[in-house]
């Protein structure tokens, strides 16, 4: 996929440089708006709710929902290229 066929789903970028889009949005609402087996590789820093200074602590149960639905999440897998799962 093409770095202009990710702009045309997702819209303008927080970021953008050659070969390169950051998007400042919610990563579960971006992954639905993808076509399944787009993406080849994520990076991704995951909030550890552990205090830091520039993230919100968020109650145990809520943050354990959280990251089951980002790690879990049939869009995650969907998004992924199949032969990278």
């Amino acid at each position: 996929m093409l770095l202009t066929d990710i702009v045309n789903f997702l819209g303008k970028p927080y970021f953008q440089a050659p070969n390169c889009l950051i998007y400042q949005m919610d990563c579960l609402e971006a992954m639905l708006k993808l076509p399944d087996e787009c993406i080849n590789l994520t990076v991704t820093s995951p909030p550890y709710n552990i205090g830091k200074e520039y993230e919100k602590t968020l109650p145990l149960d809520r943050y354990l929902n959280f990251g089951t639905k980002f790690l879990f999440t049939s869009s995650t897998y969907s998004a992924l290229h199949q032969d990278l799962i």
